[in-house]
């Protein structure tokens, strides 16, 4: 079997690629390749289209090698104009944006070349595919990164071959096979020789531990590539074992049109692991959630001495609330700018009335605790509710002469608790204003001074 003949039975088997994006089919359907200029992504664009794909072509320069880089977008631009395949190119300022969201020049690249894919596609629905040149060696670098910084089932897979709108068609050839089939057919390629050095920890498997493994075991690559095969098919069998594992131990709901969840903790406490199983479910609920070791153990804690604890990160919240006495633990969506309340917490109590202002009234006003207010009955539009902390809501405070404050700005000057901040009622008026945050501040709108005339008072 040819490489190209390797390379059709894999698009086949894994179903990656459908009639339309083939060049005799009729309309304008794609498949987008990624051409970086690299042994890789030149051998996807040949090979497709040697299959006969209709495929266009993109080239990203990030900015970061001077003279090499604009050398390669030369190299692609001139391989596509001799294939008569559709060219684009675009640049990025790679080091500015590392630098404006704090991460690596590794990171920094693949966050824009994939968001920029994504605005593509968006704009342009003839692209129906964007192809990558990620091969078998590919997959074990990926396996070993995995493995030695903590992983789980799923990391220890390597690279899909299809994920979302993506496709890896070489995912079936070895980095060898691919630069042999290009030498035989008179292809050239370019390198960067920034995957020469070992700036970064993949370069390093690449160049020193992988080479260092064949020493020791001349198949230990196929080796690493065959458990990854293994463990995406057992995959399918673990996927299973955790539906079973849902419906037994966990109790779904919608709040405010969001789905939650309620782990029964009275019921994993049963189990022969139970905090295994605890890891596994919330692995299951939020799988690109970052789960701290440490929760887990202190989560149980929180249970057994029903305290009301938060456990909180960019995918969800979770609070052991002693009154969920048939649940222990809930896990609701942590979304900007939106706020879910607490299960079962209850609508606030409240009392209030309107009262005119005198001697003994204006002596109350001075006892006052955090949970009354008392406003200027004329200064505040009715009718008034409560609402819970969404963010983003501002209060001008009592004594500030006007100037406002967000309310998250408040609650962390008073050290709130996530807890704290989920629970805490706020009182506005009609017009939407905030004139109280429960326990904590009232605003400038309800000063009673010397033109008051009736006063409200309100108690929670």
């Amino acid at each position: 079997m040819t490489i190209s003949e390797k390379v059709s039975a894999f698009i086949q088997s894994r179903c990656l690629f459908d009639g339309e994006v083939l060049s005799s089919a009729p309309g304008e359907a794609s498949v987008l390749v990624g051409l970086s200029g690299g042994c890789d992504s030149v051998a996807t664009l040949f090979i497709l289209r040697q299959l006969g794909y209709r495929v266009r072509a993109i080239h990203f320069n990030f900015g970061i090698r001077g003279a090499e880089a604009d050398r390669d977008e030369a190299f692609c631009r001139q391989l596509c104009s001799d294939w008569q395949v559709p060219f684009l190119s675009h640049r990025f300022d790679a080091p500015a944006y590392a630098s404006a969201h704090k991460c690596s020049l590794e990171l920094a690249c693949r966050e824009l070349r994939y968001d920029y894919w994504e605005t593509l596609r968006q704009s342009d629905p003839s692209i129906r595919y964007v192809a990558l040149g990620h091969h078998l060696n590919d997959t074990v670098e990926t396996v070993l990164f995995n493995l030695m910084r903590g992983t789980g089932l799923a990391g220890l897979q390597g690279i899909s071959p299809a994920r979302d709108f993506y496709r890896r068609p070489l995912l079936c050839l070895w980095r060898e096979e691919i630069q042999a089939y290009l030498e035989e057919n008179r292809v050239s390629w370019v390198t960067d020789s920034t995957n020469l050095t070992d700036d970064c920890t993949r370069n390093r498997i690449r160049n020193r531990l992988l080479p260092l493994m064949l020493q020791i075991n001349p198949n230990a690559a196929m080796g690493v590539s065959v458990t990854a095969r293994n463990l995406g098919n057992l995959r399918f069998v673990f996927d299973a074992g955790m539906k079973s594992l849902r419906s037994r131990f966990v109790e779904q709901r919608e709040i405010e049109g969001y789905e939650c969840f309620t782990i029964r903790f009275h019921d994993l406490m049963r189990e022969k692991d139970p905090e295994e199983m605890l890891r596994a479910l919330l692995r299951l609920l939020y799988p690109d959630a970052q789960i701290i070791p440490a929760w887990i153990p202190s989560m149980f804690k929180a249970f057994e001495q029903w305290k009301h604890t938060v456990f909180a990160n960019d995918s969800f919240w979770s609070f052991m609330d002693r009154r969920a006495m048939a649940g222990g633990l809930t896990v609701v969506p942590a979304l900007f700018g939106v706020h879910l309340p607490l299960p079962d917490d209850p609508q606030p109590q409240y009392y209030s009335e309107e009262k005119p202002l005198t001697d003994s009234l204006r002596s109350e006003i001075r006892k006052a605790d955090p949970y009354e207010l008392y406003a200027d009955a004329d200064k505040v539009q009715q009718p008034l509710r409560f609402c819970h902390w969404r963010g983003g809501e501002r209060i001008a405070p009592l004594g500030m002469n006007g100037r406002e404050k967000l309310v998250s700005d408040l609650f962390s000057n008073a050290g709130y608790t996530p807890l704290q901040k989920l629970s805490t009622w706020l009182l506005a008026d009609a017009g939407g204003r905030i004139l109280w945050v429960t326990g904590l501040r009232v605003s400038e709108l309800t000063k009673i001074d010397g033109n008051t005339r009736r006063v409200l008072y309100v108690t929670v």
